[in-house]
């Protein structure tokens, strides 16, 4: 073979080398390009997962008649619907995804698990010892877990009072979805 043509040969087979290592880096770079999106759209589901986990328990807790139970526990009668609606409470604390909140969710589901077991035992004195705690205890936690859930939404416009709900600031408003929290509960308006 001519040393020329074998040359030429030689040169023409690493620019071919040269330019498919090239091109093989920009696949990988693509290819990182395509995991940092992955991992994005992954770290935004999760996130996203979790506050429908979290909004779900809040709402589950607030649909529990907890005050009603404190002050007929108070005045010193178990009923029984008394342990199944602790019950309930117990696993919708261990069962959701409280995220930061993990931690006050665990305590206020020890608070729960104690009542439950004075409930379940017959134990009236301790049944009153603990039912007024584990009300108190659930209306800031459930304060605490709206606040947690209303961050990242929008701020509605000023005086846009659209969807407000009457009697909003009651205490012991059960019978609103936030359990007497509106002021905490997002309107329609404000949803994403």
């Amino acid at each position: 073979m001519h040393p020329r043509l074998k040359r030429a040969l030689l040169a023409a087979a690493l620019f071919s080398a040269i330019a498919w290592a090239g091109a093989a880096c920009d696949d990988d770079a693509e290819d990182d390009d395509d995991d940092d999106v992955s991992q994005a759209a992954v770290a935004t589901l999760t996130a996203r997962v979790q506050r429908d986990s979290m909004l779900h328990g809040v709402l589950a807790i607030d649909g529990l008649d907890l005050h009603g139970m404190a002050e007929a526990i108070a005045d010193g009668q178990l009923e029984t619907t008394h342990a199944p609606m602790t019950r309930e409470l117990v696993r919708v604390l261990a069962l959701t995804d409280w995220g930061d909140l993990q931690g006050d969710a665990d305590t206020l589901r020890g608070h729960a698990s104690d009542l439950l077991a004075a409930i379940e035992d017959n134990d009236l004195a301790t049944a009153q010892e603990h039912a007024p705690e584990l009300h108190e205890v659930a209306h800031q936690f459930t304060t605490d877990a709206w606040a947690k859930l209303t961050e990242a939404m929008p701020e509605l416009p000023a005086g846009d009072d659209h969807g407000a709900t009457p009697g909003a600031g009651d205490d012991h408003g059960a019978a609103t979805p936030a359990g007497g929290h509106d002021d905490m509960m997002p309107t329609a308006a404000a949803t994403p």
